[in-house]
């Protein structure tokens, strides 16, 4: 019981971080991050792809380490068991069907390109939006 009110004294001797710090900065952008990478696993789920062939796409085609796919992934199937077994069901069930190697590249460049135009809109976009002076609203 001690260790709660501890950590709460602690903390409260910390001074708070505003929205604009570099610490918020930094996890602003993990968390962009982690999000860019979950988008492109599900696209990965979309073409019906493996865990490790998404790790092996991800890590060829969007620079991204397998260990962060891996990672995300891992914490998708945590939060999304029930897709996940019948994911997994499926795939087995139509490994016949799935597109050739050179046809699943093609459409994870595609989505990749398209992925990173929309993100770098949308980054554009807010940065207008926070140029912006208050007054002209």
């Amino acid at each position: 019981m001690g260790d709660s009110s501890s950590a709460a004294a602690a903390s409260s001797s910390f001074p708070s971080s505003s929205s604009s710090s570099p610490s918020s900065a930094a996890a602003s952008a993990s968390a962009s991050y982690i999000h860019k990478v979950q988008h492109l696993i599900e696209k990965c789920l979309i073409f019906h792809l493996s865990k490790e062939e998404c790790m092996e796409a991800l890590s060829k085609h969007a620079d991204i380490k397998p260990v962060i796919t891996s990672t995300v992934w891992n914490e998708l199937e945590k939060e999304n068991k029930e897709f996940f077994e019948a994911y997994y069901t499926t795939q087995t069930q139509t490994k016949d069907d799935r597109l050739s190697e050179a046809e699943t590249n093609e459409l994870i460049q595609k989505m990749i390109t398209e992925s990173s135009s929309k993100d770098h809109q949308e980054s554009s976009k807010d940065s207008a939006d926070a140029s912006k002076d208050p007054a002209d609203t």
